[in-house]
């Protein structure tokens, strides 16, 4: 008995099809009788043999009794796009195939049994964490500055990172600025002092904005000596970054992005959903891809103690030299969770490259600060920015070539001091158990001899 054939025309999954015309085999197909390009059945059942291997799990019932999994048949029809008939034929076949007498004598289902269901799989990693932890290690124990063996794994794993979307279609790539749903970032800084407050508001573009390098310490996402921008994307989100102490003064501002800018979005990366076929290899690597970078995203992210700062920002400072630098796609900064934070706020920090903001032009203007004002009551928290324009020319005051693009400017229009009065902690409790017990002496016959 020759082997059956199936045509393109009775199977919908794109890739399948396109691969059979591909093969540029024509014949006619033994399930609709068309005359088309086909595949021998037994080819296509060593595929979707493949597919399942690498994409589902056998699936077990749960404690109510219920198996949440389905079927061969179900599945293969679905992820080749197929009917009941031809999905049933390739199901025999594969029962056939791992057919097992010696388990169905000891009434242990057979893969591919009409009473065997299956889940999908999480793609295997473990790979790519070992080379991880591989790469952590050097650079914590070895060496700062990336290897081969890093950089060729970084590579890989942001390889293609501006196709990924989350499941309600947002990009992981993330554009914002002019036009987009985010076009400016809050940015807070503490003062426990009225004098150190009015200086700052004096020079309040520079001050509020990112350090010059030779004052830029070390940070979540850069070494020191490198200036970023670390701003956050609602005011609650930007106080409680700077974690100001009970008393102290917040100078707040908004920075409007003057131009798009393309920047990760880790909070993005959690929920991705990757498209493709079963069949295709690309697609087994994206998966791979998606489900490490929701480990590399969570690491990034994590909440990190002020004792482990030194060596835990060491990975996520390299991540993002990476990505500043040698990303394959080009990329401004990344969008990453607050962790000090309760309200869903999210932080965003800009590469050096894209950390320029517009100075204010201070030529013919004398700046002076208020903090404070007085009625017939007292003193009173009163803050003003006095711009005074002078007649005599005057030259520009420390002017310093900077060759990277404006991607900054201070909204003057935002600024606001915050006093904090109080402190909300979100805390989980954890009782101390005491136990007491009474330890007994021990006895005469602990002492006897076993002899």
């Amino acid at each position: 008995m020759s082997e059956k054939i199936i045509c393109d025309n009775c199977i919908q999954e794109r890739y399948l099809r396109e691969t059979i015309a591909r093969l540029d085999e024509q014949g006619v197909c033994d399930f609709c009788g068309l005359s088309s390009y086909c595949i021998g059945l037994d080819e296509l059942t060593g595929r979707i043999d493949e597919a399942f291997t690498q994409h589902f799990e056998l699936s077990f019932e749960d404690e109510q009794g219920e198996n949440p999994g389905s079927g061969t048949v179900a599945i293969i029809m679905d992820i080749a796009g197929i009917d009941e008939v031809p999905a049933k034929a390739i199901k025999d076949k594969l029962e056939e195939i791992y057919y097992n007498f010696d388990d169905a004598a000891a009434g242990i289902l057979g893969e591919y049994s009409d009473d065997v269901y299956y889940l999908p799989r999480d793609p295997d990693v473990r790979d790519l964490e070992i080379e991880w932890r591989e790469f952590e290690k050097t650079l914590k124990t070895e060496a700062r500055f990336f290897n081969s063996t890093g950089l060729n794994l970084l590579n890989s794993v942001f390889d293609r990172i501006e196709e990924f979307k989350s499941a309600d279609g947002l990009a992981v790539l993330r554009t914002i600025g002019p036009g987009t749903d985010l076009t400016s970032l809050s940015r807070a800084r503490v003062f426990q002092s009225p004098s150190k407050l009015k200086k700052a508001m004096e020079e309040v573009t520079s001050q509020l904005g990112p350090p010059p390098s030779e004052f830029a310490v070390a940070g979540r996402m850069n070494a020191a000596g490198i200036s970023v921008f670390y701003g956050a994307d609602s005011i609650e989100g930007a106080i409680a970054e700077v974690r100001p102490p009970i008393g102290a003064q917040v100078l707040i501002g908004d920075f409007v992005l003057d131009r798009k800018i393309n920047v990760l979005d880790l909070t993005a990366i959690p929920v991705i959903k990757v498209c493709g076929s079963y069949f295709d290899e690309v697609f087994n690597d994206q998966k791979r891809k998606s489900k490490f970078l929701q480990t590399l995203a969570s690491q990034m992210a994590q909440p990190v103690l002020p004792d482990d700062q030194a060596s835990a920002y060491l990975v996520t400072q390299a991540i993002a030299d990476f990505l500043a630098s040698k990303s394959p796609v080009s990329i401004d900064g990344i969008i990453y969770p607050s962790v000090q934070s309760s309200n869903e706020s999210k932080n965003i920090m800009l590469f050096h490259k894209a950390a320029r903001v517009d100075a204010e032009e201070r030529s013919n203007l004398e700046i002076e600060a208020e903090v404070i004002a007085r009625d017939e009551d007292g003193y009173y928290p009163d803050y003003q920015i006095i711009k005074t324009k002078t007649i005599d020319k005057r030259f520009p005051r420390g002017y310093i070539s900077d060759k990277r693009r404006i991607t900054l400017k201070l909204n003057q229009q935002s600024l606001a001091v915050y006093h904090l009065r109080s402190v909300d902690f979100k805390m989980q409790e954890f009782p101390v158990r005491i136990l007491e017990r009474t330890e007994q002496p021990p006895s005469a016959s602990d002492y006897e001899m076993p002899f």
